[in-house]
């Protein structure tokens, strides 16, 4: 039996827009400061098929253990724009979750993306679909499919709780999670991480356009002492 519950509320238009103006890294430093814990982070395993792959979205949560694919069909076809799957394995390690024509109906339905702690398979036909598809990696055996899974419960994907309602990031860097209850609270303590960034990179290049004898001399204290400010 496949259990399924409704999914979490959508992300409003202005805190989309605030996220569009942030990269993973960004949330990730504005997480650890909040003491949320791995700072958000998916294992360093989870990359995207196709390098390019960046997106946001609101977790779909899918509990698909044993190799069964069937919750993530399902899963695809109840989610909706604005949304990305998440699907939890428990470490399933013996075979693909999906291929190319579960990604196809994905991205024509409007998922954002789908993030897999497992296996895909015709990972190179994805990744010309330019569809953000995120793993651990490929494997190329016949997926299994039973009637059993959950879509939209808590969930445990790649080292990090994830719940239905959840904000998800991703890049080449990786993915993060953000609670959903502090969101308003991370953007705004990742933003002034991005505004300190934007005024180091300034003075960076202000100093050895200016200073030329410290770019020569190689004397960084001054420059140093400015940025950790």
């Amino acid at each position: 039996m496949i259990t399924t519950k409704p999914l979490g509320e959508p992300l409003k238009e202005e805190q989309l827009k605030r996220l569009q103006n942030l990269a993973v890294a960004e949330l990730c430093d504005g997480m650890s400061l909040l003491g949320i814990p791995r700072s958000g982070c998916m294992d360093a395993e989870i990359k995207p098929i196709d390098k390019k792959s960046s997106f946001i979205g609101v977790a779909c949560t899918v509990k698909a253990v044993d190799g069964n694919l069937t919750p993530v069909q399902y899963a695809i076809e109840k989610a909706k724009a604005g949304y990305c799957l998440v699907v939890d394995t428990e470490g399933f390690k013996e075979g693909p979750y999906m291929g190319e024509l579960m990604a196809l109906t994905a991205q024509d339905l409007g998922l954002e993306a789908i993030v897999i702690d497992g296996y895909v398979r015709d990972s190179l036909l994805i990744e010309k679909m330019e569809f953000p598809v995120f793993c651990r990696g490929y494997m190329p055996r016949t997926p299994k499919k039973a009637q059993e899974g959950e879509i939209n419960g808590p969930i445990c994907c790649a080292g990090v709780k994830v719940m239905p309602g959840d904000v998800i990031m991703g890049d080449y860097d990786g993915v993060v999670v953000i609670p959903r209850a502090q969101l308003d609270e991370v953007i705004e303590a990742a933003e002034k991480r991005h505004n300190n960034d934007e005024h180091r990179r300034v003075r960076i290049e202000e100093f050895f356009d200016q200073n030329e004898e410290n770019s020569q001399h190689k004397d960084f204290a001054t420059l140093n002492s400015d940025a950790a400010k």
